[in-house]
């Protein structure tokens, strides 16, 4: 496994609305959602990224990517291509049921990064811009359940830090 490590946003779109979002295109008064891409497309990008940089590692991100109906098919395109990879998810949950748990690992997905930014649902709920807690919650278990290494994200900012002890100990129970 190299050192390596590639990140495919395999969509723009998202059901939540992150305080805290990077993508420049959920700004306020971006505009336009960037398009979505074609599975065609990211096939193409996915082979280039392995031919090319050889990750030992490749995260599948978004948006949020459980909301594409492909996303297993773009897994298990980069299981076959290469057997050895460290394939992560990052996802806020909402979606990660345990169905779509065992087929995201059957794929061949290994990891999974999911947002817990609180003890409180109160404070979650801010930050993500809908209620999530009971769903990351569920999610870590769901990944945990069907054999994958589920970790919870902390995105430390000034109105969780001081709750981030509690988003600790609620992401180990």
């Amino acid at each position: 496994v190299t050192g390596r490590h590639a990140w495919l946003e395999v969509t723009p779109r998202c059901n939540a609305r992150c305080r805290y979002c990077y993508n420049v295109w959920r700004a306020p008064g971006a505009g336009t959602l960037a398009p979505e891409p074609s599975r065609a497309g990211l096939e193409a990008v996915l082979e280039a990224v392995l031919d090319r940089i050889n990750p030992g590692v490749l995260t599948f991100s978004g948006g949020e990517p459980l909301l594409r109906d492909d996303l297993e098919a773009l897994v298990s395109l980069a299981r076959r291509r290469r057997s050895a990879l460290e394939i992560q998810l990052t996802t806020n949950g909402t979606l990660l049921t345990r169905k779509r748990a065992v087929a995201l690992r059957r794929a061949g997905v290994s990891h999974v990064l999911v947002p817990l930014l609180s003890d409180r649902r109160e404070t979650q709920a801010e930050l993500m811009g809908l209620d999530t807690f009971d769903d990351a919650c569920r999610a870590l278990l769901n990944a945990r359940t069907v054999g994958m290494a589920a970790c919870a994200g902390f995105v430390a900012t000034r109105r969780n830090l001081p709750e981030m002890a509690g988003a600790f100990q609620t992401a180990l129970a």
